[in-house]
């Protein structure tokens, strides 16, 4: 399948789970409250925990489905390496899945700070939560399966049924049988079984080989994918506990109810990345498959394009987001009263999350080339520093605060350490990464985010939630040309789009109506 498709197809899978989940939240926080929605936050945290015993595997076993054309496995070895994993992560999932039911009463008691809530319904939810890890650990071996064979079409379908299931059935669970938070998370336990069944049955089925089919031994093929594994257990770890830092200490620090405004306001913020992950997601295993054949200067050019387009998606997303704050929250929830606390969060996340979609793209490369020593490197000293710099702003300012230390040490490592990524894997490419693929991008959408703003403050915001979004979406639309004018990636696409329109318009014109 084409790189172009494979964008489009979890681009659009990305964005109709997003519109879901926009949809679905107001809803939430109606029936289960703001306090209730904080478990929904720390239940992202507990989902965490599979990905961090998965020891790389996972990625390891992907990337090496991505480079099958080059010869390096065999179909039938990747098979029954996957019927091995499998076994592995069931029996690992299961030992977790038991030791958070063990663990439920002490995290409902001693480590979330319940107020209104029952303390056996939160531990209930927490028992529910550890319940899924087992599927949910499986779908991600089965979805790597498909995405590193390139089937991002199959993965992206599915990813939309069957999160329409999952968010509109849990929609459905609330207003129709019982709102309880219970309830919520028995209804996503049944949705993650749902899930790791329907990708298993895919998998299988891309992975089906000829029964006269000799397989190298996987125990030779696991000795030989050791060493990247190791390094992708170590990078992942630390890259979850950079990006889930915030979530596990705010949900110490902060009362349960104070949670939920910090979840709330997380999720939006999570817009951002959201959209630019499609475009890493399909570039990942084609730069791995350039690299692999030698195509250096080729998937250089693919970086820096995909580098443009995520640009192009995240800056005048995030600018907008962090200007519109107060009133895109209200029109979302409807409660101008959490949407006035959630606010002064939404701002510094939302653009931290955007410099994130741009300097987390250089791990990019290290993947490709399976080499992630600098990635480990550069990912402890964000932990080291950002850990003690969420406690102080959260202890001292709550939310806000830990925000802004998650948006200053985000814009530290653009500046400080993606020239130093840039001068081993990309040489040469660094000043023009910067002065060419993004300054112009991320000064035209600063410059369109305030011509918007200044519009807004002219006309008036109206008062009716519908209305108010409409203004805000069309307020949105003119960063986002700027910045697809500033793209030199954008404007080539463009043109040759619109060149291929004009051969196909002129053949048509040439053929005539009646030709066969």
């Amino acid at each position: 399948m084409s790189l172009k498709r494979n964008v489009v197809a979890n681009a659009a899978s990305q964005g109709i789970l997003a519109i879901l989940g926009f949809v679905a939240v107001p809803v939430y926080l109606r029936y289960l409250g703001v306090e209730a929605y904080g478990l929904v936050g720390f239940a992202g945290v507990v989902v965490v925990l599979h990905v961090l015993f998965d020891l790389g595997l996972t990625a390891a076993f992907s990337r090496e489905l991505s480079q099958v054309g080059a010869g390096t496995t065999g179909l039938a070895t990747l098979r029954a390496l996957m019927q091995v994993l499998e076994r592995l992560f069931l029996a690992a999932g299961v030992a977790l899945a038991l030791a958070i039911v063990a663990l439920a009463d002490p995290i409902a008691r001693l480590w979330l700070d319940v107020g209104a809530l029952s303390l056996a319904d939160v531990s209930a939810c927490v028992v529910l939560m550890g319940l899924s890890l087992p599927a949910r650990w499986l779908s991600n071996l089965y979805r790597a399966t498909v995405t590193g064979l390139e089937r991002l079409d199959l993965a992206s379908t599915w990813n939309v049924v069957l999160g329409a299931v999952r968010i509109g059935g849990g929609v459905l669970v609330l207003t129709l049988i019982d709102p309880r938070p219970t309830t919520f998370f028995a209804w996503h336990l049944f949705a993650s079984l749902l899930e790791a069944t329907v990708f298993m049955v895919v998998a299988r089925r891309l992975l089906v080989v000829p029964l006269s089919a000799v397989a190298n031994p996987v125990a030779a093929t696991l000795r030989r994918l050791a060493p990247f594994a190791m390094h992708m257990a170590f990078a992942t770890g630390v890259w979850l506990a950079v990006t889930n830092a915030d979530r596990l200490l705010l949900s110490k620090v902060l009362p349960l109810s104070e949670y939920g405004l910090f979840t709330i306001a997380a999720t939006v913020a999570g817009f951002v990345t959201l959209l630019t992950a499609p475009l890493a997601m399909a570039a990942q295993p084609r730069l791995a498959r350039l690299i692999g054949e030698g195509a250096d200067a080729t998937a250089i050019a693919l970086y820096r394009k995909t580098t443009q387009f995520a640009c192009v998606l995240a800056a005048p997303t995030s600018m907008m987001l962090a200007a519109g704050a107060e009133p895109l929250l209200r029109a979302w929830t409807g409660d101008a009263t959490a949407a006035a606390a959630a606010a002064p969060t939404l701002v510094p996340y939302a653009l931290g999350n955007g410099v994130l979609a741009i300097a987390g793209l250089p791990y990019q490369l290290q993947y490709a080339r399976g080499q992630l020593r600098l990635h480990n490197v550069s990912n402890v000293l964000l932990l080291v520093l950002l850990v003690p710099a969420l406690l102080l702003g959260a202890l001292r300012y709550g939310g806000p605060g830990a925000g802004v230390a998650w948006l200053v040490l985000q814009l530290a490592y653009l500046l400080f350490w993606t020239p130093i990524v840039h001068r081993r894997f990309a040489p040469g490419v660094h000043a023009r990464w910067l002065a060419f693929d993004l300054a112009p991008i991320l000064l035209l959408a600063a410059v369109g985010t305030w011509l918007s703003l200044r519009l807004l403050s002219t006309v008036g915001l109206p008062a009716g939630r519908p209305a108010l979004l409409f203004a805000l979406a069309c307020a949105g639309v003119l960063p986002l040309a700027a910045a697809v004018v500033a793209s030199s990636a954008c404007r080539e696409a463009a043109s040759l789009w619109f060149a291929r329109w004009r051969h196909q318009a002129r053949n048509d014109a040439t053929q005539g109506p009646g030709a066969p």
